[in-house]
């Protein structure tokens, strides 16, 4: 005969659902299934560890997205992005490096030193942005910042 297992979870947790709850201990948040067996836990700040388990409750049909969202108090449009993230690209997709700078979209090298070419002739930047087809706050944002020196 199988026997019920009442949850048995320690006085300090939260909900997240009847079966799942999380705690946090020493600066680490602990998740417990079922009759209080811890499951996963991870770092307060680790914020990908915490999408990334989430996203598997919810995958792994443990918890809704609503209920994840209520006892985290975070928003529906995280949740929706992680179990994205996961759904197309696994537990891999939380952990894969992100540049760290983007690539220059509309300033290219080339496109400064024209401009500083044109500077150092005493071309206004209105006329200059137009010539080179850049907006005019773009340019003049440049050359506040020092990325485009006036000679």
């Amino acid at each position: 005969m199988v026997q019920m297992l009442l949850p048995l979870f320690p006085k300090e947790v939260t909900d997240i659902n009847e079966y799942l709850s999380f705690c946090m201990r020493d600066d680490r948040v602990y998740y417990f299934y079922g009759s209080g067996v811890p499951i996963f836990h991870h770092h307060k700040d680790d914020h990908d560890s915490f999408d990334m388990i989430n996203a598997q409750f919810y995958a792994d049909g443990k918890a809704t997205q609503m209920d994840i969202c209520r006892a985290f108090g975070i928003s529906e449009i995280r949740m929706k992005r992680a179990a994205k993230i996961y759904r197309d690209e696994g537990i891999h997709g939380f952990y894969k490096r992100r540049s760290k700078s983007r690539e220059a979209y509309v300033l290219k090298p080339e496109i400064v030193e024209k401009a500083e070419e044109l500077l150092s002739q005493g071309k206004d930047p209105k006329d200059i942005a137009s010539q080179l087809e850049l907006k005019y706050n773009t340019l003049n944002k440049a050359i506040r910042s020092g990325k485009v020196k006036k000679k």
